[in-house]
């Protein structure tokens, strides 16, 4: 599936950095050195199986970088046994709260405090990044989470209308194709912002949503009236509204 990725955004990028975050499902041998011998920058959550030995690392660290008041780091290598390699991991403390009784998480046996305040995070990378940076780049990952959720809650990707296969993957690629005509659409009548480029590597340009694309300039009051024989649609004289179809017009 990586390959059938990779391949078609190699012929049409040429000369473009391709850049991966994978969850730590993705921590496999076989799938890092792919992306790594193929020039595919990446970063990867690292599980903590106890097999792999970071919590004994993590543990007997004796200093951290800090990068601000709530986030450190701490690099360290780590050898594992059966991918005969050594690995040079980063692990973040991120400081989520300063209530000493706050909510635990399942992070037992990571060091004290394990009483809700820190948070602990291991990441591999092939990325000249500082670990701060690191850090926010993989985080850049959940943007697609907000995407998801407006094919899902918008363009009804989650449902199933039918009882085919057939029929539900056409009306998933109609559902996709529908999502990417609006984002196009936005594109194409400047309504996208250029949003500043920074180390999260999220979107290129800031989208609204479809419901505010709705709410704003598609659900528009107005009536049909009879004008010299003619039915005309007159909408309330909205100087914003009216702007803004000007300018669509205007771009298309």
């Amino acid at each position: 599936m990586i390959r059938r990725c990779v391949d078609p955004l190699r012929a049409a990028l040429t000369g473009v950095t391709l850049e991966a975050r994978l969850d730590a499902a993705f921590f496999q041998k076989e799938i890092l050195g792919w992306l790594d011998r193929h020039g595919i920058e990446f970063a990867v959550k690292v599980p903590m199986w106890n097999w792999l030995g970071i919590k004994q690392a993590i543990n007997s660290a004796r200093y951290r970088h800090h990068h601000s008041g709530t986030l450190s780091s701490r690099r360290f290598s780590v050898f594992i046994d059966s991918w005969g390699q050594l690995l040079e991991l980063v692990v973040i403390r991120h400081k989520i709260s300063d209530k000493v009784a706050a909510k635990k998480y399942v992070q037992l046996d990571l060091p004290t405090p394990d009483d809700g305040i820190f948070e602990y995070s291991v990441l591999y990378t092939n990325k000249p990044l500082r670990a701060d940076h690191l850090w926010e780049f993989y985080n850049g990952r959940a943007a697609m989470e907000h995407q998801i959720a407006e094919l899902k809650g918008e363009f009804g990707f989650d449902a199933i209308p039918t009882h085919h296969y057939q029929g539900n993957s056409a009306y998933q690629h109609l559902s996709g194709l529908a999502y990417n005509l609006v984002r196009n659409f936005q594109v194409d009548t400047r309504l996208a912002r250029v949003r500043p480029r920074t180390v999260s590597r999220t979107n290129l340009f800031s989208f609204s949503s479809l419901a505010t694309l709705r709410f704003e300039w598609i659900a528009a009051a107005g009536r049909l009236v009879n004008r010299s024989g003619a039915q005309v649609l007159k909408l309330c004289n909205n100087a914003r509204r009216r702007e803004r179809f000007q300018s669509i017009a205007y771009n298309l």
